[in-house]
């Protein structure tokens, strides 16, 4: 056991300080890939996708430049390498896990910021469709179905006391009524 008034080895403080940025760093990583689905939604925004990307990329490169660290305090001690290196590695690995928390946040807020949800685009469509038709009464929504290939929504609705249907196709991108064909 180390005496209380012993100053601790700075190559320890740096070992010790290398392998939590490492811990946290995986961490959060491995956290972010399980739970992908719940921090991205089934509709996620355009900047979501690419935001997660690159704070993945910049936590595999802290992991990277961690263990770099490690690697270079051992050749250091060995006598095999200066210490400049080891240093500038821990260094660059806590910036980049700082970096990585700053783009996690910044997903965080363009998620939360998300205006334009699943619920509030069907309701955008209905408008638009009950314009269009000049229909009145009740609209029973009918059937949803998303198309991957042309970013789209069929809906499909029964409108009033006449059971007539109505089938739009909503554009999700540009938030808007591709086509509307009365049944």
């Amino acid at each position: 056991m180390a005496n209380a008034e012993e100053k601790p080895s700075a190559w320890g403080v740096l070992h010790e300080y290398t392998k939590t940025v490492v811990t946290l760093a995986t961490g959060i990583l491995a956290f972010t890939i399980t739970f992908m689905g719940k921090l991205i939604g089934s509709d996620p925004s355009v900047l979501v996708r690419p935001l997660l990307i690159a704070t993945w990329a910049i936590l595999m490169l802290a992991i990277l430049f961690g263990l770099l660290a490690a690697a270079g305090l051992a050749n250091y001690l060995r006598g095999k390498q200066n210490a400049n290196t080891s240093l500038f590695c821990a260094n660059a690995a806590f910036f980049l896990l700082v970096l990585a928390a700053v783009l996690f946040v910044a997903l965080g807020v363009v998620q939360l910021g998300q205006k334009d949800s699943l619920g509030q685009r069907i309701q955008n469509a209905e408008s638009e469709a009950k314009t269009a038709c000049k229909a009145t009464g009740t609209w029973d929504l009918r059937s949803l179905v998303w198309e991957e290939k042309a970013q789209t929504y069929q809906i499909e609705y029964q409108v009033g006391t006449t059971g007539q249907l109505i089938a739009v196709i909503f554009n999700k991108d540009l938030n808007q009524i591709l086509s509307l064909i009365r049944k």
